[in-house]
Parts: structure tokens; sequence; C-alpha cells
């Protein structure tokens, strides 16, 4: 299988990452190689915030989760945050961040 990857997209063998979706398995591993090989947004904080939604979805016990990334600006616990495709101004209760 390997060397079917190798030969599909040109990368070199330690550049494999073996993991499973169905055990988890080398999970961990890809997540620390998303946060090292690809680079930060390189926006100014000091900008109105731009971000781009990679999912909501509603959790019955938190509310609306919403995972984003930051492209621009910056968010806080307790900014308001507008969607604009559904109408509503939230206050963000919880942010974290991935680096």
């Amino acid at each position: 299988m390997q060397d079917q990857i190798i030969e599909l997209i040109g990368c070199k063998p330690e550049d494999i990452l073996h993991a499973s979706g169905r055990t988890g398995l080398g999970v961990d591993a890809i997540l620390e190689a998303i946060v090292q090989r690809i680079p930060a947004p390189k926006g100014d904080q000091m900008l109105p915030c731009r971000r781009w939604y990679l999912t909501v979805f509603f959790n019955s016990f938190r509310g609306i989760i919403v995972y984003y990334r930051i492209l621009q600006g910056n968010i806080k616990k307790g900014d308001k945050i507008k969607f604009v495709s559904t109408g509503p101004d939230l206050r963000s209760h919880e942010v974290a961040s991935s680096s």
C-alpha cells in the first residue's frame, strides 16, 4: 500500500502517516503533522476578524458549537459573533486555540 501511495502522489516514505479512522490509531500523529507542516495564517490581529467556518453542530449539553479557522483578527471569550447567513448575534462562551 505504501508503494502505491508514493507512486500516486510522489511523496517520500517518511511523509506517510499510518492511521485508522476506525480504531483511532495514528490520529494524534496526523493532528501533530497538521500543526507542524501547515503554516499559520498571516493575517493581522489588529484588523477586523475574518474567519473560515469548518463545521457547526448542536450539542444537547453545550448548545451550538462552531469550529473555525481565524484568517485575520482574533476572538476572545465573551465577544459578540454575528452569523450573517442566519442573522442572530451570539456571544462566544469558550475559545480554544491550536497554537
